[in-house]
């Protein structure tokens, strides 16, 4: 598959190292508890697959493919059935590692066990595409998740990281397509780093009044509420702690102060600053000196 990264390891090292870590798991000192007795409940059996889950979302957080493996294959030895989530981290730990046709064969295993794949499974597989530079990959997964049944929309965290794919080999137009699409066919509102993200495009690609465009419209946005006040409010806003923004379907009610305002304010600086620079930086690049000057 074009734009795939195999594994470095031989097969052979690769069987040596599950099998080391299956053996690794097993021992009482092994990191994971011990495997369950035939008579076990219920709830010891729920608990003690959420345990190999868990381990194996840490293997794929330290990269080691081969414990991850092996702590998944665990889960069918023991007789406990994998949730979305086992798979999704599986998924992940070939991702970090660099074997996407690896996170394509879990990903398709998924959907064999009967399991629908939602956006978090969706957005760890864009990223290994994303990373590797393989965005014909990366876009085909938007057909994908709306082909699901029900679809599966993609989310701001989705798009973002499609963005940071666009950005790490320069894809002006792709990006510019999906922060189109993700205001006007997903209502999804843009955040500081979709700015920041798309603003740096625009610049590296001199695109000038694309680029204005988008630092008028990120200062506007800097006022913008969530939903009308007619909307049901928010009960995390009400609580200080609505972590959704722009992209809250609630009403925020602007007397309350969040826990975050701080932190947000000082973000908010922070991107007006980037996109002001960027926009500095395309205009000094086209001699554009007065408008940089301007800008900066």
């Amino acid at each position: 598959m074009s734009g795939e990264i195999l594994p470095a390891a031989p097969p052979a090292a690769e069987v040596a190292a599950a099998n080391a870590a299956t053996a690794a798991a097993r021992a009482p000192n092994g990191g994971s508890s011990a495997p369950l007795a035939a008579d076990a409940s219920q709830e010891e059996r729920t608990a003690r697959a959420e345990t190999l889950t868990r381990q194996i979302a840490s293997f794929a957080s330290q990269k080691q493919l081969g414990q991850a493996v092996a702590t998944f294959a665990l889960l069918a030895e023991e007789g406990l059935r994998p949730t979305v989530y086992s798979y999704s981290n599986l998924i992940n730990a070939h991702v970090n590692s660099g074997d996407l046709r690896g996170a394509r064969t879990v990903f398709r295993q998924l959907g064999a066990a009967g399991f629908a794949p939602n956006v978090v499974v969706f957005t760890t597989l864009l990223k290994g595409y994303a990373i590797s530079g393989d965005l014909a990959r990366a876009e085909e997964l938007f057909a994908e998740m709306a082909a699901q049944a029900p679809p599966v929309p993609p989310d701001l965290r989705f798009i973002n990281t499609f963005l940071r794919g666009c950005l790490r080999v320069g894809d002006a137009p792709r990006a510019s397509e999906t922060y189109r699409r993700m205001r006007e066919e997903w209502g999804v509102a843009p955040d500081a780093a979709s700015y920041r993200l798309l603003a740096r495009l625009l610049s590296q690609n001199l695109q000038l009044p694309e680029l204005r465009a988008l630092v008028a419209e990120a200062e506007g946005a800097a006022t913008a509420t969530a939903a009308p006040p007619n909307a049901p409010p928010c009960m995390f806003w009400a609580q200080g702690r609505c972590d959704r923004g722009r992209n809250c379907a609630f009403w925020h009610d602007p007397a309350i102060v969040q826990d975050n305002a701080g932190q947000a304010a000082i973000e908010q600086l922070d991107t007006t600053a980037r996109l002001q620079l960027a926009l500095a930086h395309a205009e000094a690049l086209l001699g554009g000196w007065a408008a940089a000057e301007e800008a900066a």
